[in-house]
């Protein structure tokens, strides 16, 4: 198998995931935001600030091993 083909083949499975992801927060926003009463935006922002600051732990954590 070519090189490039190994890789485009990674890279589908990445984009497939990816967009099954996405597509699972675009319906849980609109689900939840109906239960809140809030916009389907404020959600979605709530949970991409939560994930920076899960993203920005977890990196603090690897840098901290990486001393160690």
């Amino acid at each position: 198998m070519e090189p490039m083909d190994e890789l485009t083949k990674h890279f589908s499975r990445f984009r497939s995931g990816f967009v099954l992801s996405k597509a699972i927060l675009e319906d849980y926003c609109e689900v939840v935001a109906k239960i809140e009463g809030k916009t389907p935006e404020e959600i979605k922002e709530r949970i991409n600030t939560k994930a920076l600051a899960i993203d920005k732990e977890i990196r603090a954590k690897d840098k901290a091993q990486e001393l160690s």
